[in-house]
C-alpha cells in the first residue's frame, strides 16, 4: 500500500505525533513600503520593489490546503502591503477558494482615502478578511500622518473588521489613543506595550525599556508559521528579522510546496523548540559540544532563536541536531528490529 505525504507526515489536527504545528499562512508580501521606520526588523522601504509573484499562488494555497488542512487562517505582512493592493486582493481570492479568513497588519497610510478604503476593505471582508492591524507610534509618524491611520482603523471598523492599534514603542505621556475619540476607545485592541526586538534595521535603536528575562515554562517556541517572502523564501516564523535569511527551509520558485513542508516539518532543530523548548535545546547540544551555550535570556524565545543562529557557532547547533536525529532514527530501528 503506498503511504502518502499526510500519512507520513501525520498532519492532522488531532494526531500530530510530535510534528510541528503550523499556526498561519503569511504572505510577506512586498518588501516596499511608504516608510522607512527605525523600529523595523527588516530593511523595508521605499527603494524596496520586490513583490511575491502571483502566478504560483494558487498551487501554493492547494498544496498546503492538502497537506496542512487543520490550518485555515493566512496573513498579509510586508512592507506596506496595501501598496500591492491587486496582489493582495488576487491572493485573497485564492484563499476564499479554500475557505481561509486572513488577517491584514498595515502602517494605515490608505486612510487618507476613506472612500476608496471603504470599498476595498468591503471587497477584502467578502474575501474572507476579519481582522486588520494597524501600527501606531512615534516611529511610524514620522512618515505617516497618524489622523490617516486613525481613520483606516475607523473605517475597518465600521465596515465589520475587529481592528488592533499596535506601538511598538512608545513614549511618557503620549499615546495612539489620542488620535481617536473617547467613544472609540473600548471598539479597539490596543497594544501599546510591546517592545520592539532588537533585530534588523532596529538593532541600532538605544534599549529604551528594561528587557524581559523569559521564565523557563516560556522557552518554547510560541507559534509556527510559514512565512512566504516575496524571493519565495520560506521561513518558519514571523516574529523575527525577516529579511536576514537566518531560518530558510526551502524556496518555493525552486521547490514544491510538498518538499519545502517536508523540509519544514521535518526540521529537528523546530521540533525540538516547538515540543521541548531552548532549555533542553541546550542539553542536546552539549552532549556533543560541552562548551556551547544559549544567548542570554531576554525579550522572549523569538529574540533568543534569532540571536543563537546568527552567531558563528551555530554550527555546533546544526551538528548536535543531526546528530541527535540520527540516534533516534537507530534507536527507532533497533527497537523495531527487536519487535
Amino acid at each position: 500500500m503506498t503511504i502518502t505525504l499526510v500519512e507520513e507526515l501525520q498532519l492532522t489536527e488531532t494526531s500530530l505525533r510530535g510534528h510541528v504545528r503550523i499556526q498561519d499562512l503569511v504572505f510577506s508580501l512586498t518588501r516596499q513600503c511608504n516608510a522607512y521606520c527605525d523600529i523595523c526588523c527588516n530593511d523595508d522601504g521605499p527603494g524596496k520593489k520586490g513583490v511575491i509573484d502571483i502566478s504560483g499562488v494558487r498551487q501554493w494555497i492547494r498544496d498546503f490546503s492538502e497537506y496542512v488542512p487543520y490550518c485555515k487562517t493566512a496573513g498579509f505582512t510586508g512592507g506596506e502591503v496595501f501598496l500591492r493592493y491587486d496582489e493582495m486582493l488576487e491572493v485573497h481570492k485564492h484563499l476564499h477558494d479554500f475557505g481561509f479568513l486572513t488577517s491584514i497588519t498595515t502602517n494605515g497610510f490608505w486612510g487618507n482615502n476613506p472612500e476608496l478604503a471603504r470599498r476595498r476593505l468591503t471587497e477584502l471582508k467578502a474575501l474572507g478578511l476579519v481582522e486588520v492591524a494597524v501600527s501606531m507610534d512615534e516611529s511610524h509618524s514620522v512618515w505617516v500622518n497618524p489622523k490617516h491611520a486613525a481613520t483606516a482603523a475607523k473605517t475597518a471598523l465600521e465596515v465589520g473588521l475587529a481592528v488592533s492599534v499596535t506601538s511598538n514603542f512608545t513614549s511618557p505621556g503620549k499615546s495612539a489613543k489620542d488620535y481617536f475619540e473617547p467613544e472609540w476607545h473600548d471598539r479597539l485592541l490596543w497594544d501599546e506595550n510591546y517592545y520592539v526586538l532588537p533585530v534588523g534595521r532596529a538593532k541600532q535603536l538605544p534599549r529604551l525599556v528594561q528587557t524581559r528575562v523569559p521564565r523557563d515554562d516560556q522557552l518554547f517556541c510560541p507559534r509556527v508559521q510559514m512565512v512566504i517572502q516575496p524571493n519565495g523564501d520560506v521561513e518558519p516564523c514571523c516574529s523575527v528579522c525577516l529579511d536576514d535569511g537566518v531560518f530558510v527551509v526551502g524556496n518555493l520558485y525552486r521547490q514544491s510546496m510538498p518538499e519545502v513542508l517536508t523540509s519544514m516539518l521535518g526540521d529537528v532543530y523546530l521540533k525540538v523548540i516547538t515540543h521541548r523548548g531552548l532549555g533542553e535545546l541546550e542539553q542536546i547540544v552539549q552532549r556533543f559540544h560541552p562548551e556551547w551555550r544559549l544567548p542570554p535570556r531576554e525579550h522572549s524565545v523569538c529574540h533568543m532563536c534569532n540571536a543563537l543562529r546568527s552567531r558563528p557557532d551555530f554550527w555546533m547547533v546544526e551538528d548536535a541536531m543531526r546528530q541527535y536525529g540520527m540516534d533516534i532514527l537507530l534507536n527507532n530501528w533497533a527497537a523495531g528490529k527487536a519487535g
